[in-house]
């Protein structure tokens, strides 16, 4: 964590250190001789850039579309790697041993017990419509077919996600939505084996962990690739820092999964920008010169933090704002504020 970026929020959040409205002291210009002066604009910002820490490419919590096998198969060739992009109905690997056939045959025989009790079940609502057969012998009739008609459900929500083999032992596995595939982590379910997930694009992001304090102003994730929205704060404090969550990554990003990169967050803080040369110090005081007619005028600065190449953050100063400063020949001008001798 970049130990700058607190102080930066704390310099804005202590209204106790409230700058001086009016200017501390002044040089006329008249008496600077042929002393080079140059002068830049103060510029307002309203966003302000700071290094955070190292984040990763990941996958929200909970996104990954399981693919779960009603069986364990003895031999699994998958066909696509780990991070490979797939398309729905892709062939994603190979499933071969006796197991596969006897989801095969578990498949028909289910299918088979599903119409027998559907064929029953559709003749006899009619009678107990009509009152003809007792609620005793429907509750079994029905009972019977919702039983064979989710056990065959159960194992044909697999079987659209398999395509199988001319040879009984083996069959395709076969992507049930587009995405990014991941292999799993060897271990079974109650309901069977995972063969693998899939994670949708929009659900892999950009995520770090950030000082609780400036959250709240924080905006955009920033890498050497690209700049992406936050999208996602979670509400659970480690140890003063917090996790976000980028937007999903645009495919310019051009981002790995599991990939780690260093991210800088922009935060929403008005702030001053100027050249490091012409800030100063008087009396233990950052200052600045502000160019003001036929004068330089003292204008004490609070420097909040530093910002990209030479230049300074300033918090914000309405005797600064859309003005000139001096950014040449600052210490010399400090000297003859201080009376050290003239310029010829």
């Amino acid at each position: 964590m970049n130990r700058l970026l607190i102080i930066v929020w704390a310099a804005f959040s202590i209204s106790a250190m409230a700058l001086p409205q009016a200017s501390e002291g002044s040089v006329g210009i008249d008496t600077l001789g042929k002393l080079d002066l140059n002068y830049v604009d103060v510029k307002q910002v309203s966003t302000v850039k700071k290094n955070v820490s190292t984040g990763t490419v990941s996958a929200l919590p909970g996104a990954a579309f399981q693919i779960v096998a009603p069986m364990n198969p003895q031999q699994i060739d998958y066909l696509v790697v780990d991070g490979e992009y797939v398309i729905q109905g892709q062939r994603i690997a190979t499933l071969s041993g006796s197991e596969v056939h006897h989801f095969r045959e578990s498949l028909k025989a289910k299918e088979a017990l599903r119409t027998l009790a559907k064929v029953r079940f559709e003749a006899n609502k009619p009678l107990m419509d009509s009152h003809s057969i007792s609620q005793a012998t429907w509750f079994v009739i029905a009972q019977q077919f919702y039983d064979a008609d989710l056990a065959w459900e159960h194992l044909n929500h697999f079987a659209k996600m398999f395509e199988p083999l001319q040879h009984d032992d083996k069959g395709y596995l076969l992507a049930a939505e587009a995405g990014v595939f991941r292999l799993p982590q060897p271990t079974n379910t109650t309901e069977g084996t995972l063969l693998g997930s899939i994670l949708h694009t929009d659900s892999i992001r950009l995520t770090t962990q950030m000082s609780s304090v400036v959250v709240p102003q924080a905006t955009t994730l920033v890498t050497h690739k690209c700049e992406v929205a936050i999208d996602n704060v979670e509400q659970v404090n480690h140890g003063l820092l917090i996790r976000v969550w980028s937007a999903p990554l645009p495919k310019t990003c051009s981002l790995q999964l599991g990939e780690l990169v260093e991210v800088s967050v922009h935060l929403r803080l008005p702030a001053l920008t100027v050249n490091a040369t012409s800030v100063f110090y008087l009396n233990g005081q950052s200052a600045v010169f502000k160019l003001s007619g036929d004068t330089l005028d003292v204008v004490p600065v609070e420097i909040v933090g530093q910002s990209e190449g030479d230049s300074l953050l300033l918090r914000e100063h309405p005797l600064l704002v859309g003005q000139k400063v001096l950014s040449s020949s600052v210490s010399a001008v400090q000297g003859i504020l201080l009376g050290l001798g003239g310029i010829e």
